[in-house]
C-alpha cells in the first residue's frame, strides 16, 4: 500500500525488514519535498552526477533514462531512481533560475516566475479582465535602478488612447495623455460624461492651447512703437513706402550712431516683382525668416547700421581686444518678466552679446542657450538673439538690450522685439507686430 499523493510505501503490520520500507519512503521524501532539479533539458543521464542530484527528464529520453520522459530522475546510492510527478508539482530549475509546474501531462513554466506572463495580478485588490493589474495602496513608488526611471503608456495606433485617468468614486474627472491622436491633452469633466479640453500640445508643431486659445508667438504683441521696423510709425497701417527713423528705445554710447542700412522692398525684383532690388544684407536675412514663396510681398522693414564711436564706454578687455558699451536700451518701466529678441550681424570687428548678467535670466543665440558673453564675428552672418529678462528692484533694466563693440566697430540690427512674459521666440519668426492696429 502507498500514500495517495506522494506514493510513499506503508509499513505493513508484522512486516519483516521494516527499515527497508521506511528508508524507501525517506528517499522519496528527500527527492520530492522542496523539489529543486539541476536541469529540465537533458534527455540522457549526465556522465558524473552528484549524489542526490535530481533532474526532470526531457523529451526523447534515451539510455538509462529511456521511456522516462517527464519523470523526476534522482541519483541515489549510486543509481537512478525515477518518480512520477502529479498535477500541481512545482520544481525550481537551477540551470535557468525558472520554476516549472506539472499540469498532469507536461512541465510548463509557472506564470509570473522568471519573467513569465501572469494573466492577472492583484496587490491588495482583485484584478479583472479589464484591470488586469490592480493595486490598492496609499501610494505607489516607481524608483530608479541606478540612474533614470520611465513609466511608459503605449498604444497600438494614433487613433487609440494612451492616457492616465483620474477618478472620483470610479467616475472620471480628469484625463491626460494621447486620446484619439498623437497630440497631448489634459481634459476635465464634472460628471464623468461631458469632457472639456483644458490644455493641448500639438504633436507636429508644439503649439500649445489652453481652453482652446493657442499660445504662441503669433499672439505676442511687440511693445515697441515702430513694431521693430525702424519706420517711425506708431501703427501697422502703412506696409510699404516707409521711411527710416532712428529708434528712440535704443541708446547709443560714446558717439555711436544708428543710421539706415537698407530696407526690405515690397514686390522686389529679386523675387519676380516690379519693386527695387534688395540690398544683399537685407536679402540674406529675408532668406532666414521667410520661405521662398513668401519673400516677394509683405510689410516693409529696415535694417539699421550701428557704428561704435571713437572711444569706448565702460571698457572691457576680452581676448586682447578692448570692447566698450556701444548700444543698450533706454530707461523704461518694465514688467516682472519680459523677452527681448532681435537679429544682429557683425560687419567690422566682433560684437559681444553680453546678456548673461543677473537680470538676463536666459540668453539664446539661434535658439541655443548661452551662459557667457559671446562674440559674433563677421563670418557668422546673421544671428538671432532671444533674451529672457527681468527688471531690477526699481522696475527697470537698461542692460538687457546690450551690445559691446570695439572702437569704430560696425554691426547691423534688424527687427527688435520686446514682449511681456518669457517667450521662446524662434529664429525664423521675423517681425512681431505691435498691438496698435489702426491709427
Amino acid at each position: 500500500m502507498q500514500t495517495t499523493n506522494l506514493s510513499l510505501p506503508y509499513i505493513a503490520p508484522s512486516q519483516a525488514q521494516k527499515h527497508v520500507t521506511h528508508n524507501e519512503a525517506l528517499r522519496a521524501l528527500d527527492v520530492l519535498v522542496q523539489l529543486s532539479v539541476e536541469s529540465a533539458s537533458l534527455a540522457a543521464a549526465p556522465l558524473s552526477p552528484a549524489e542526490g542530484a535530481r533532474y526532470i527528464v526531457a523529451p526523447g529520453a534515451a539510455g538509462e533514462w529511456a521511456g522516462r520522459q517527464g519523470s523526476i530522475a534522482a541519483f541515489q546510492d549510486g543509481g537512478w531512481l525515477f518518480y512520477a510527478p502529479k498535477a500541481g508539482f512545482t520544481a525550481h530549475v537551477r540551470a535557468t533560475g525558472g520554476v516549472l509546474v506539472f499540469d498532469g501531462l507536461a512541465w510548463l513554466p509557472m506564470a509570473g516566475a522568471n519573467g513569465q506572463t501572469q494573466v492577472q495580478f492583484g496587490i491588495n485588490a482583485t484584478p479583472d479582465s479589464t484591470n488586469r493589474l490592480s493595486v490598492k495602496s496609499d501610494a505607489v513608488l516607481f524608483d530608479h535602478n541606478g540612474s533614470s526611471s520611465q513609466v511608459k503608456v503605449n498604444k497600438a495606433a494614433a487613433a487609440q488612447t494612451a492616457a492616465l485617468l483620474f477618478q472620483t468614486n470610479y467616475s472620471g474627472r480628469a484625463e491626460m495623455g494621447l486620446s484619439g491622436d498623437d497630440c497631448f491633452r489634459l481634459k476635465v469633466s464634472g460628471d464623468g460624461t461631458n469632457w472639456r479640453t483644458a490644455f493641448s500640445a500639438d504633436a507636429a508643431t508644439g503649439l500649445v492651447k489652453t481652453g482652446g486659445i493657442e499660445l504662441s508667438t503669433a499672439l505676442l504683441a511687440n511693445t515697441l512703437p515702430d513694431s521693430g521696423r525702424f519706420s517711425g510709425n506708431t501703427s501697422n497701417g502703412i506696409f510699404q513706402g516707409i521711411a527710416f527713423a532712428a529708434p528712440t528705445y535704443i541708446l547709443p554710447f560714446s558717439g555711436a550712431t544708428i543710421t539706415a542700412k537698407a530696407k526690405y522692398n515690397y514686390d522686389s525684383v529679386d523675387y519676380g516683382g516690379a519693386g527695387a532690388a534688395l540690398d544683399p544684407a537685407v536679402k540674406s536675412l529675408l532668406e532666414i525668416i521667410r520661405t521662398p514663396d513668401a519673400r516677394r510681398y509683405g510689410l516693409e522693414w529696415y535694417v539699421a547700421r550701428l557704428v561704435a564711436g571713437s572711444a569706448v564706454a565702460e571698457p572691457v578687455l576680452i581676448n586682447g581686444i578692448n570692447y566698450g558699451l556701444a548700444f543698450t536700451n533706454t530707461f523704461t518701466a518694465l514688467p516682472r518678466r519680459f523677452t527681448v529678441a532681435y537679429y544682429v550681424r557683425a560687419v567690422t570687428g566682433n560684437v559681444i552679446i553680453s546678456g548673461n548678467h543677473g537680470l538676463a535670466l536666459r540668453t539664446y543665440i539661434n535658439g541655443s542657450l548661452v551662459t557667457t558673453a559671446t562674440a559674433l564675428t563677421p563670418a557668422d552672418g546673421w544671428k538671432h538673439i532671444c533674451i529672457h529678462g527681468t527688471p531690477n528692484s526699481h522696475m527697470y533694466n537698461y542692460r538687457v538690450f546690450q551690445l559691446l563693440m570695439p572702437v569704430a566697430g560696425e554691426a547691423l540690427l534688424a527687427m527688435p522685439v520686446v514682449v511681456f512674459g518669457h517667450a521662446d521666440i524662434a529664429p525664423e519668426t521675423g517681425p512681431v507686430m505691435n498691438g496698435k492696429l489702426f491709427e
